[in-house]
């Protein structure tokens, strides 16, 4: 089963400090195998969030590394249609000043 870690990681965290804590309690009352107990769980979970947090980072860069590679295919893609547009532009602006041209000329007749 794979545990989401954007979910699991805080749920890990927050059981490690409340085990981390019940070592205390436990201790106080002299209870050192309820104690050691609770100082293996809060490590266990530690352990656990540590191990959650590194596999969503790990995810994270994959996924930039993903994204990195279509980069140069996309930026073609971007790039030819920039060329495109600038051509239209072009004759858009030629016919433009034809108009203006033909516009200026005065007409005899």
């Amino acid at each position: 089963m794979r545990f989401n870690p954007r979910i699991w990681t805080p749920i890990a965290q927050v059981l490690a400090a409340v085990n981390v804590a019940a070592v205390y309690f436990a201790a106080r009352v002299t209870e050192p195998v309820h104690a050691l107990a609770h100082a293996a769980l809060g490590a266990a979970c530690m352990l656990w969030a540590e191990r959650l947090r590194a596999r969503a980072t790990r995810a994270l860069y994959e996924t930039e590394m993903a994204q990195a590679e279509l980069m140069p295919g996309e930026m073609d893609h971007v790039h030819n249609e920039l060329a495109e547009l600038q051509e239209r532009l072009d004759f858009a602006e030629r016919m433009l000043a034809q108009r203006r041209d033909t516009d200026r000329v005065p007409r005899n007749g």
